[in-house]
C-alpha cells in the first residue's frame, strides 16, 4: 500500500469527517472509553463542520487507490492540530508517508519544531517519529476528561 500525498481540500470536509469519527470510534476504541469517544468524536460524522475547519487550514490528504485514508495538518508555527488515518489503513504507512510530507512541507516553510496534542493512541506514533514528550495534560470535552500529551520534535 502505497499511499499518494496531494495538498488538503476544503472539498475534502466528508472524508476527513468520516476519517477521524472511525478514528476516535474505533482506532482509539482500546484507549478511551465509549462516552469519551462520544465526546471527543461526537453521536456522527459531521461532513458540513469538517468542511468549514478544513477552510482555513494547510495539510495534506493520504489516497490509496483513489479513496482517502488519512489527513495530516500543520500550522504556520509547526503545530500539527489533525492527524488521523482511516483504521482500515492503519499500521500499513499511511501516517508515515503523511508525516514525510508534513516534515517537508515544514521545511519549506522554514519551520525547526514541529509539535502536536497526542491522544493516547496517537502517542506511540509521534515518539516512533521523533517527538518527545513535553507533558501530559487533561482536557475536558462536554463533561468527559480525556488525557492528551504535548510533544515535540526539532527537525534537522
Amino acid at each position: 500500500m502505497t499511499p499518494v500525498l496531494r495538498p488538503l481540500a476544503a472539498s475534502d470536509g466528508p472524508s476527513a469527517a468520516q476519517i477521524y469519527f472511525d478514528a476516535v470510534h474505533v482506532g482509539a476504541a482500546p484507549y478511551y472509553t465509549a462516552d469519551q469517544r462520544l465526546a471527543w468524536g461526537g453521536s456522527e460524522p459531521q461532513p458540513d463542520r469538517w468542511t468549514k475547519v478544513l477552510a482555513s487550514k494547510t495539510g495534506l490528504m493520504a489516497m490509496v487507490n483513489e479513496t482517502a485514508a488519512g489527513f495530516m495538518t500543520l500550522e504556520p508555527d509547526g503545530y500539527i492540530d489533525f492527524a488521523f488515518v482511516d483504521p482500515a489503513c492503519a499500521r500499513r504507512g499511511v501516517g508515515s508517508a503523511l508525516m514525510a510530507g508534513i516534515v517537508k512541507m515544514a521545511q519549506a516553510a522554514g519551520v525547526d519544531r514541529l509539535t502536536t496534542e497526542a491522544s493516547k493512541a496517537a502517542r506511540p506514533f509521534f515518539a516512533h517519529h521523533g517527538f518527545s514528550l513535553i507533558d501530559e495534560q487533561q482536557i475536558e470535552r462536554q463533561g468527559e476528561t480525556l488525557t492528551n500529551y504535548q510533544m515535540a520534535r526539532v527537525l534537522a
